[in-house]
């Protein structure tokens, strides 16, 4: 129970209040964001595994690793969309007809214009404005190819 009880923790507050929990551990679990000491978070994390052991926490469980696997899904979309947009401004010839190929919905022009200016910036050591659009753009796109 004390690992649920820390993964319950770790959860955003947004997160954590759409799934159905007691007040009481609720309270708990924000307690333990504000405390501090070792023994204090030690004590107050046994407290939470307390209360989790009264509940029937297969649904819990269950919901846990399911927001766990969107989290995960998301943050491979972030890496996926790093990786094309350093293929694309490493001047690879065909990681661009490979993406449009995969995304046939995206702007190919903007996409050049993008990677263009990304490979400017880059050569003069300018701010990368141009390399952030691109990153926007195209995890947009991988988003949209996969949604959650």
């Amino acid at each position: 129970m004390l690992a649920l009880g820390r993964r319950l923790a770790r959860l955003e507050p947004a997160v954590r209040d759409g799934l159905d929990l007691p007040m009481e551990l609720r309270n708990a679990i924000s307690e333990l964001a504000r405390v501090h000491g070792r023994a204090a978070i030690k004590r107050q994390e046994k407290y939470i595994g307390k209360l989790l052991r009264r509940l029937d926490t297969s649904a819990l469980d269950d919901a846990m690793t399911a927001i766990e696997a969107r989290a995960a899904q998301a943050t491979a979309c972030l890496h996926q969309a790093e990786r094309w947009r350093a293929r694309l401004i490493e001047n690879d010839r065909e990681a661009l007809t490979e993406f449009m190929r995969a995304h046939p919905a995206a702007d190919a022009g903007q996409l050049r214009r993008l990677i263009r200016g990304a490979r400017e910036e880059a050569a003069s050591g300018k701010a990368s404005r141009s390399s952030r659009a691109l990153f926007r753009m195209l995890h947009t796109l991988l988003r949209t190819a996969n949604p959650r």
